[in-house]
Parts: C-alpha cells; structure tokens; sequence
C-alpha cells in the first residue's frame, strides 16, 4: 500500500480465494500475475486491475510462467505458449 507502507508477501499467501499465484514480475507500470484463472495486470498508478484468460482469446486460462520482453508477455501454459501484446490486451497471438 503506497499510502500507508503496509505490505503483504506473497510467497505466504500461495493462494487467495480461488487463484493460485504462480509467478508475479513488474515492469514499472504494472504488477502481472500467473494464475490458474488467467493473467492478472494491477495497474501501479492508479490500482486498475484486470483478469486476462480464455474469454479475452487466450489458448488456455492456467498460465505457469510469464517472460517480459519489451511490449510483449509470453506465457507458458499447458496448451502451449502465448505471445501477449501488453499494450494493446486485445490482441494475443
């Protein structure tokens, strides 16, 4: 919490509710999480938040792994990989 400097390890809390975290990286602007639900994206600047997974056309929701490369996200799953458009989230190849 950037108001009050509370902070909460993940490494502890393994599971919230019905997501399993699996790997968090942060790229300065946004905090992304893989989940067993889909890709997780908290916004920084201004706490939006969003949960990418088969609805936005994602191959599989279950992401393992997440690699950050420039504007691109790639994401293991157990269908295969993703190449993700972080800047334009319509758009996973």
């Amino acid at each position: 919490n950037s108001k009050t400097g509370d902070a909460v390890s993940l490494t502890n809390h393994a599971y919230f509710g019905q997501w399993q975290v699996r790997q968090i990286i942060v790229d300065g602007q946004n905090v992304w999480a893989a989940t067993n639900l889909g890709l997780w994206k908290y916004r920084i600047r201004d706490g939006y938040h969003r949960l990418f997974n088969e609805n936005d056309g994602m191959i599989s929701s279950d992401v393992r792994s997440i690699v950050l490369d420039g504007d691109y996200l790639y994401l293991a799953t157990p269908k295969g990989a993703i190449r993700f458009y972080w800047n334009n989230p319509g758009r996973v190849d």
